[in-house]
């Protein structure tokens, strides 16, 4: 009786949230999931998910002990990419539902067997900028330590991944080129997907593209690491065009301000945009301050027109929306989009307490004021696209060569070996000359 007890306590335990075990989809070949923190926060685009792969869709949840310790639940398939997003206001519970589900998907320490051959996490957005140890100025803008007790966070979280049983990671316009090599350092294939393609081809369905427009086109940046991004984006349009289109690069220096103090301050480096339509490409911004600076140097360089794509519209900033605005209200200003990778206006509301699209009134036909507003790019169609190549693909390797023939894979060479191969100019570095730890000023190891 004691015995019967304890087990039927146990079974209790297990279904304290009126959750059933999952049954395994039996001769399942591919599949695709997201953890429900991630549904949460992007509602949209999961509902589309959903619908995009009825026949595929393999559930994962996390029910709870009476204790409410977790207890992971999956489906099973051969191949299984898991859906998250992977932002600075939700990274906990994203981390730590991501990797429990690996885990039960790809875990086995019994003859049960594992309930997936090759798992993948597709970030719709990897929040990637704190990509190495920071250096803290020593004496001025040059000479840095670095700082020791600090951790990377994308390292973590690509170890993390890797011992979990995850196999490969697909990202969309990752910000750092470091975060490439800290997944392969990690034993992870990366997949760094590109939507400037989705950009291109939209301006394309809108007539924007004339042999006039062609001739007069240039890619801009709004820093340095926006090359990576603006090569992409030159190639694509190149070899949809046959053409030859140019880059504009603007870059950021930091402005020394004594007592180990700087400002960022961004300036015209390479190119020639005087009488062109430029470009403005930006991978991420937190309150566009930076697209708008590139743009006012574009404006003051003799840009004719300018179109403004940011893929990340994280738009932390208190002051985004007036930034916004004042990037509408320039009349050399056709375009600003975003991608919809993150939820704005009404499906902005699960992370950031709702916000409307930012707009300005302006004057349309017969005099009739016209609202020019920020657009929402779909990328969402796209994301499903790349997803299906993949699940139908006998390997990654074959995946892989099919993206590269479409040209949507981001180009993540250095972006400042970029910079020294364009400009023929060598970019002044920082030298490390010391490490910072706890305080204290450390001088380097003489190894």
């Amino acid at each position: 009786l004691i015995h019967t007890f304890f087990i039927l306590a146990h079974i209790c335990a297990i279904t304290t949230q009126s959750h059933e075990p999952m049954q395994p989809h039996e001769g399942q070949p591919t599949g695709v999931t997201f953890s429900r923190a991630t549904e949460l926060y992007h509602r949209k685009f999961f509902e589309t998910l959903k619908v995009a792969f009825s026949e595929q869709l393999i559930e994962s949840r996390l029910s709870a002990y009476a204790d409410q310790s977790p207890i992971p639940l999956v489906g099973s398939a051969d191949r299984v990419i898991l859906f998250a997003v992977y932002e600075g206001d939700n990274w906990e519970t994203t981390y730590a539902q991501v990797g429990m589900l690996a885990d039960a998907f790809t875990g086995s320490d019994d003859v049960a067997g594992v309930n997936t051959n090759s798992l993948g996490v597709f970030f719709l957005d990897l929040e990637g900028r704190h990509d190495r140890r920071e250096e803290k100025p020593v004496s001025d803008s040059t000479q840095r330590a670095i700082v020791k007790s600090q951790g990377v966070p994308p390292r973590a979280l690509a170890r993390s991944l890797r011992a979990n049983g995850v196999e490969f990671v697909i990202s969309i316009n990752v910000h750092s080129h470091l975060i490439d090599k800290i997944f392969k350092n990690a034993g992870l294939e990366h997949i760094p997907l590109a939507t400037e393609p989705v950009l291109i081809d939209e301006l394309i369905k809108r007539g924007y593209f004339t042999d006039q427009t062609l001739s007069e086109l240039v890619i801009g940046t709004t820093d340095i690491g926006g090359l990576k991004e603006a090569t992409t984006a030159k190639r694509y349009v190149e070899t949809t065009f046959n053409v030859s289109v140019p880059i504009a690069i603007v870059k950021k220096q930091r402005i020394p301000l004594g007592d180990g103090k700087s400002k960022t301050e961004q300036e015209f480096a390479f190119g020639n945009v005087q009488d062109k339509r430029v470009l403005v490409i930006d991978d991420r911004s937190d309150s566009a301050k930076s697209i708008k600076g590139a743009v006012d140097i574009y404006d003051k360089q003799g840009a004719k027109e300018v179109v403004v794509y940011i893929t990340h519209p994280v738009f932390a900033d208190a002051h985004y929306y007036q930034t916004i605005q004042e990037l509408l209200r320039n009349p050399k200003v056709k375009f600003v989009f975003v991608s919809n990778s993150l939820p704005m206006g009404e499906d902005r509301v699960s992370r950031k307490g709702g916000m409307d699209i930012p707009y300005v009134l302006e004057n349309g036909v017969n005099g009739k004021k016209r609202k020019k507003r920020l657009e929402i790019l779909d990328i969402h169609p796209f994301v499903i696209k790349a997803t299906k190549t993949i699940l139908d693909s006998p390997t990654l390797e074959e995946a892989v060569k099919i993206f590269t023939q479409q040209k949507i894979l981001l180009d993540m060479r250095s972006p400042y070996q970029t910079f020294e191969e364009l400009t023929q100019a060598p970019l002044p570095g920082s030298q490390v000359v010391a490490i910072y730890d706890h305080g204290q000023f450390m001088p380097l190891p003489h190894s």
